[in-house]
């Protein structure tokens, strides 16, 4: 509705800007009339001016001519004077240069003697450092002659080691290869026989287990049986409760779609009396500002309205008289002239507001005087057939009565939709004034006036006493508009109390209790299929397993005998491999000293070496300082010569130029009389031109006073054409209207422009004031609606899957929680029993939930408190009590569920002796059932297992790995 509405406005906006634009255009063209013949005055007048301004020019030319010729002799004689003060410039810049010549030639000289005296000194110094550098530099060299052949011999003999340790070497690596294959093969036989032990005892383990899980899966399914019984008993009696439910619902849902009719109705009267007393207050608040502000009265008016000094109470006669609303436009279009005058009791209180209006220069205004209608009689009263006399519509005072009838002496109302025609209406006139009802002419009896009806006539009259009516209306509306607002509330209450019914929960509640049965028995029925399933499969596997613990026996016995055969084989080679190490060892300890003694006397030999060649640099270094010093003498004394030569020729030329000097300074006093008198004539012809330029100055600036105001009629014709393309623009853009369809039509004489503007300002606003719309409501809302129905559907599809989901988490969160418990308390058990076995029996541990309630989210808290010691936090344990307690936790958990193979990695580095024994104590324990394989560096550790395998780096970045079986040595 609201989008609708705004379409209407946008639609009644158009018509009047169209409306507005076609005044728009007529003052447009009007104006472009006006300054078109400006335009042509002002083209006139310029070329009046540029004929001026020519003459003035070609007089100024000629002046300037003669002007010229003067300047020129005037500027040969000072090219002269010029030339002459140019050439005594240069002498005297020659001569001063010459000077500074003289003195920077001295000066080089003496620099280049004192820096000859100089490098004769540094040349005798550096001779005696050169001889001492060569005597020092013979004797390091024989020294390092001797140190080169201890060398070549030290190298003869590590090169002959070095072939001895390759071949051992690689005898060694061969001996290593055979034993590591042996002991691969061993090696792989006991994993093997390890697994098969491990595999047969899971083997029992799982069959045992399958038996038990079993029969209690027999009981299971029997009990599960009875539940899913009563199940089915308790869903059909949910089912009788919904349909009781669902019954009561639809009988509330028709009461309520009764109750939202009614509301529905209140709320378009309701909206209807809103709009209409919005109305109303927008009506009484316009009259009030028209009345307070006195709109559409003289300034005059307005004047003796606001002053203290007059009397008050004086009403103007459009406040005193009052009509009904279908007779204001016709009365006032007659009273018209009167209605703005001031209805006062004497003359002496009109006298007073003349004086006045005198005093503040503010205008007129005219009075009726009720003292001098006290001798006023009105004629009778006159009765024309169709016509309504005009004293009988208005409401006056009765002080007013005479006023009113002297105005309105035999005035009278016609409809002019009644049978009057224009000879009719002329032989009434005779007799009295007519007025059409509707404003639209006066008939008098020597005139007729008449036109268009505006939007604003029939607003001056009983302004005052409309604004009573209006506020008597609006209390009306405002009483109406509340007992609908109770009426509305007191149904919208009765409808929120049906909505609010606990029905819609109580059916919810009973279909999701019917869901959570129907859950629960497909839950059960899937619980029975599953455990006869299981226990149709459970037969199978305990066959399975009992033909593979066969198996397995039988693979254990061969593997046996293939050990046995292998580690004899082992040993022998084990004695060979210790025979090949001991030989490399003795000849890795050789090549060790014959290194150190080649590396010793290599370091001094590069030590001699570097001596000798820092002496023979320091020799040629200080040779390459003599001879370039000795250059730089050479240079030095030829500096010295070119400088006495070059001071010698500058004298000479000085004396030339002190005599040529003083001739020019003659010569430029007569140069100087030449001047003045062509100066003289010069400066008298530039005053004659200057006499013409300011005549050519001032017939310019008119002219160009002339163009300013050619411009400016210019840029108002372009600012008219700017408008109208503005005009066009918004039409074409806001509307799609183009222009050329309205540019010739006239503006509707039934309206002015300002009534124009008025009505485009006010829809303007309305348009501004109303506010954001959407024009794809409707389309919007269905498209939600479908959303919603479909969100609904998916939710109850949710809600039902989630509540099976929950029932599911339920029972897998009853299970963990019970094996967690279960698994828990075993670990615990283990973990003080192992942590006793490291520490000492009279030592406290524990293990125990933060939250036992919640056990599958609870925090495990670890209590480790050994012997003499209260720590709070287990941080507070030294390195070693912290590698202990982890070790008894792990071996908790192993204990559990044990594995064929255990892994530890340096897990007894912050271990001290006392405590290592502890650890491979229990490690040796456990081995009884399991591999352990232990990564360690201690010496301890490495004497208590049955086989070790060493890691080395016989050469840089190359690893060996070497086993060593003790079993076998016992």
């Amino acid at each position: 509705q609201k989008t609708k509405k705004y379409y209407e406005l946008k639609e009644e906006y158009k018509r009047a800007s169209l409306s507005l634009s076609k005044f728009l255009i007529q003052d447009y063209r009007l104006k472009f009339e006006t300054l078109e013949q400006e335009r042509r005055r002002l083209e006139i007048a310029g070329a009046e001016y540029e004929a001026n301004i020519a003459k003035l020019e070609a007089n100024l030319q000629h002046e300037k001519a003669q002007n010229l010729e003067k300047e020129k002799a005037l500027f040969a004689v000072q090219k002269k004077l010029n030339d002459l003060l140019a050439g005594v410039g240069d002498k005297e810049n020659e001569r001063n240069l010459l000077q500074s010549q003289i003195k920077y030639s001295g000066e080089k000289a003496e620099t280049a003697r004192q820096a000859l005296k100089e490098a004769e000194e540094q040349i005798r110094h550096l001779s005696l450092s050169l001889e001492k550098l060569n005597a020092e530099k013979e004797s390091e060299s024989a020294l390092l002659e001797q140190k080169r052949t201890e060398l070549a011999a030290l190298e003869e003999n590590l090169e002959q080691i070095r072939n001895q340790h390759a071949s051992y070497k690689t005898v060694l690596a061969e001996e290593q290869k055979l034993y590591s294959e042996k002991e691969r093969q061993i090696f792989e036989l006991e994993k093997k026989l390890a697994v098969n032990r491990s595999g047969n005892e899971s083997l029992q383990r799982d069959l045992f287990q399958s038996e038990q899980d079993v029969e209690a899966k027999r009981k299971e399914l029997e009990q599960l049986t009875h539940s899913l019984q009563l199940l089915e008993k308790q869903k059909e009696d949910a089912e009788a409760e919904l349909q009781n439910l669902l019954t009561r619902f639809e009988e509330e849902k028709l009461q309520i779609e009764a109750l939202e009719k009614e509301i529905e109705k209140l709320r378009t009267e309701l909206t209807a009396e809103v709009r209409l007393l919005d109305a109303k207050h927008n009506e009484y608040e316009l009259t009030r500002s028209m009345v307070e502000n006195m709109e559409g009265f003289p300034e005059a008016i307005k004047f003796l309205k606001k002053n203290p000094r007059w009397v008050k109470e004086a009403p103007l006669l459009s406040d005193i008289i009052y009509c009904a609303e279908e007779y204001r436009v016709a009365l006032e279009n007659y009273l018209e002239p009167f209605l703005s005058h001031y209805v006062v009791d004497t003359t002496e209180d009109a006298f007073a507001a003349i004086n006045l209006l005198s005093e503040a220069g503010k205008g007129k205004a005219n009075f009726f005087i009720l003292k001098d209608f006290e001798k006023f009689n009105p004629s009778q009263p006159l009765i024309l057939p169709g016509a309504i006399a005009a004293t009988s519509l208005i409401e006056i005072e009765p002080k007013y009565k005479k006023l009113a009838v002297y105005l309105l002496d035999k005035v009278f109302i016609v409809d002019e939709n009644a049978s009057f025609d224009a000879s009719s209406l002329d032989e009434l006139a005779g007799k009295a004034v007519l007025i059409s009802k509707n404003g639209r002419f006066v008939r008098q009896e020597y005139s007729i006036s008449g036109g268009s009806v505006g939007l604003f006539e029939g607003k001056k009259i009983g302004r005052a006493k409309n604004l009573e009516k209006l506020k008597n209306e609006i209390e009306q509306l405002e009483q109406v508009t509340r007992a609908l607002h109770q009426r509305l509330s007191e149904r919208q209450q009765l409808c929120n109390n049906l909505k609010a019914s606990p029905l819609p929960g109580k059916i919810e509640q009973k279909r999701k209790e019917l869901s959570e049965l129907g859950n629960k028995l497909a839950a059960k029925q899937a619980s029975i299929q599953s455990l006869v399933r299981f226990l149709e499969t459970a037969d199978a596997k305990s066959k399975n397993i009992s033909a593979r613990l066969q198996e397995l026996c039988n693979e254990v016995e061969e593997i046996n005998q293939r050990l046995d055969i292998l580690r004899g084989e082992q040993q022998q080679l084990k004695k060979q491999l210790e025979q090949a190490d001991k030989n490399l060892v003795e000849i890795t300890n050789q090549l060790s000293e014959a290194s150190s003694r080649f590396n010793h006397k290599n370091i001094e030999f590069h030590q001699q070496l570097n001596r000798v060649n820092s002496l023979t640099q320091e020799i040629s270094f200080k040779t390459s300082q003599i001879e370039s010093l000795t250059i730089q003498s050479q240079r030095n004394y030829a500096v010295i010569e070119e400088c006495e030569k070059q001071m010698a020729e500058a004298t000479l030329k000085l004396r030339d130029l002190e005599r040529s000097l003083l001739q020019g300074y003659a010569d430029k006093g007569t140069l100087e009389t030449e001047i003045a008198e062509a100066e003289k004539d010069f400066y008298q012809s530039r005053a004659a031109i200057g006499d013409l330029e300011q005549q050519l100055k001032e017939v310019s600036r008119q002219r160009e006073q002339n163009q300013s105001l050619f411009a400016s009629n210019t840029e108002q014709i372009n600012e008219l054409k700017i408008s109208l393309t503005g005009l066009k623009e918004r039409l074409s853009l806001e509307f799609g209207i183009d222009i050329n369809e309205i540019l010739n039509a006239e503006p509707d004489t039934n309206t002015t422009r300002h009534e124009a503007e008025e009505e485009v300002a006010r829809i303007k606003k309305r348009l501004e004031n109303f506010g954001e719309i959407n024009p794809m409501a409707i389309e919007a809302y269905e498209e939600i609606k479908a959303r919603y129905d479909f969100i609904v559907s998916q939710k109850k599809d949710l809600e039902a899957a989630k509540n099976s989901l929950m029932d599911t988490i339920q029972e897998i969160e009853h299970t963990a929680k019970e094996r967690f418990t279960e698994a828990f308390a075993k670990i615990r058990e283990n973990f003080i029993k192992v942590f006793r076995t490291l520490f000492s029996e009279e030592d406290q541990c524990d293990l125990y939930l933060v939250n036992p309630d919640d056990p599958l989210e609870s925090r495990i808290e670890i209590v480790a408190k050994p012997k003499g010691k209260r720590p709070t936090v287990i941080d507070q344990l030294s390195g070693g009590e912290k590698t202990l307690t982890a070790t008894a936790l792990l071996f908790s958990l192993y204990l559990l569920k044990p594995a064929p193979f255990c892994i530890f990695d340096e897990v007894d580095a912050p271990l001290d002796d006392a405590n290592i024994a502890k650890f491979n104590k229990i490690i040796r324990e456990f081995s009884k059932d399991s591999q352990f394989i232990i990564v360690t560096h201690n010496k301890n550790t490495m004497a208590a297992v049955e086989a070790i395998y060493g890691v080395t780096m016989p050469e840089t970045g190359v690893s060996k790995v070497v086993p060593v079986n003790f079993s076998s040595l016992n």
